[in-house]
């Protein structure tokens, strides 16, 4: 019986390796103390929570794994938003294309990390740089929408007001400037 478990071992660790499964960064580089812990198992029953331990380290690491992987990809979306915020064609959609991500991967993975939708993001970086250039320039409104990838401004109006409770002008003189 103690055969057929280190064949198991072996198994699930070839599997690993096929599939490019970090295990040596969660396990360790030796494994030979798993072989060993079932060599010297006394019963059934010890050599199943070897096992299970041993499955149960896997299904962690591969769970971290994934984890950090889902961060990176949040992380990726975020950058290229904070750099692209003034592209008029910045979207779910280009951004997923750009990536070759699915859309709703990208949607999941995103609102996972940090809350929100990649939309609302967008939205909020546009207008909080709309804000500072209200504020630290003597651009108009039209240009200002322009500058922070809005291409209409009845519709950058909307959105301000929307968002910021007051319109792009209204905020401008309640500020002061």
């Amino acid at each position: 019986m103690k055969h057929v478990f280190s064949h198991l071992v072996d198994s699930v660790l070839q599997v690993a390796r096929d599939f490019d499964v970090p295990l040596e960064r969660h396990l360790g580089g030796d494994f030979t103390d798993v072989w060993q812990a079932i060599q010297d198992a006394s019963d059934a029953q010890a050599i199943e929570d070897i096992l299970r331990r041993f499955l149960q380290t896997i299904l962690a690491g591969l769970t971290q794994e994934r984890k950090s992987n889902f961060d990176i990809l949040a992380q990726t979306v975020r950058k290229v938003i904070e750099e692209r915020y003034h592209d008029y064609n910045l979207s779910l959609d280009s951004i997923s294309q750009e990536l070759r991500y699915s859309t709703s991967h990208l949607s999941a993975v995103f609102k996972a990390a940090y809350g929100e939708t990649i939309k609302d993001f967008i939205t909020t970086v546009r207008l909080d740089k709309a804000c500072e250039l209200l504020l630290g320039s003597d651009h108009k409104v039209s240009r200002i929408a322009q500058e922070v990838g809005y291409l209409n401004l009845g519709s950058f109006v909307k959105i301000f007001k929307t968002y910021k409770g007051e319109t792009p002008k209204n905020f401008k003189l309640r500020k002061g400037t």
